[in-house]
């Protein structure tokens, strides 16, 4: 008796099927995370936000109540113009510099070490000018902004060794239109002041009381 053949079979491919399967599925899942991500990041953004919005009211409520309790003097007004600016910007000075059509005059100091506060006075009043990050302001009606104040060859290196600071913002003032003085924050380090930080005019309504404009 003849025996029969045995028919070989081929190797299954079932685990290969099995295994793309698997690859196939696992992309949906790491899909399925990204809307997560970008839900969590939306949140801290608008954390974020709000509690800066927090800080700018609060610094609001602070000025406009010392000018209730100081009707009669504006310089409490201007020192704590100066001092919420360094609070909220996360620097490390900040000074009030007021302009009357002619000369800018440094009005309120905080923060700064006695001998910039020196240097500042020999200078000041004087016409705004682009050797100071107020005059470049108030010229230019705009912020102004120095990342590297050691390299700029046009400011006061006079000024940057007595402050010790790296980098500047100032800030305009405005009154129906005209320049009256900027706002300035310093801070030691080099670099870009963050966003979200003041980048807009000062509309002034009435001496000591100040709020952005776009």
């Amino acid at each position: 008796m003849r025996r029969r053949r045995t028919a070989s079979r081929k190797p299954t491919k079932a685990p290969q099927t099995i295994k793309a399967k698997r690859g196939a599925a696992s992309k949906p899942a790491r899909n399925r995370r990204l809307p997560a991500l970008s839900k969590d990041t939306e949140v801290a953004r608008l954390a974020r936000e709000l509690a800066e919005a927090r800080e700018q009211q609060a610094a609001t409520s602070e000025i406009l109540r010392v000018i209730r309790s100081s009707p009669n003097s504006a310089q409490p007004v201007f020192d704590t113009i100066a001092a919420n600016a360094v609070r909220l910007c996360g620097a490390r000075m900040g000074a009030v510099h007021l302009f009357d059509g002619k000369l800018v005059d440094i009005v309120a100091f905080h923060n700064f070490p006695p001998e910039a506060v020196e240097v500042l006075r020999r200078m000041y009043p004087r016409p705004p000018q682009i050797d100071q990050a107020s005059g470049r302001a108030i010229l230019s009606r705009a912020v102004a902004q120095i990342e590297d104040m050691p390299a700029d060859p046009e400011y006061t290196s006079e000024v940057t060794v007595a402050g010790r600071w790296r980098s500047i913002l100032a800030v305009p003032m405005f009154r129906e239109g005209d320049p009256i003085g900027a706002i300035v924050i310093t801070r030691s380090e080099a670099g870009r002041f963050a966003e979200g930080q003041p980048r807009h005019r000062v509309a002034v309504n009435r001496p000591g009381c100040a709020g952005p404009n776009e």
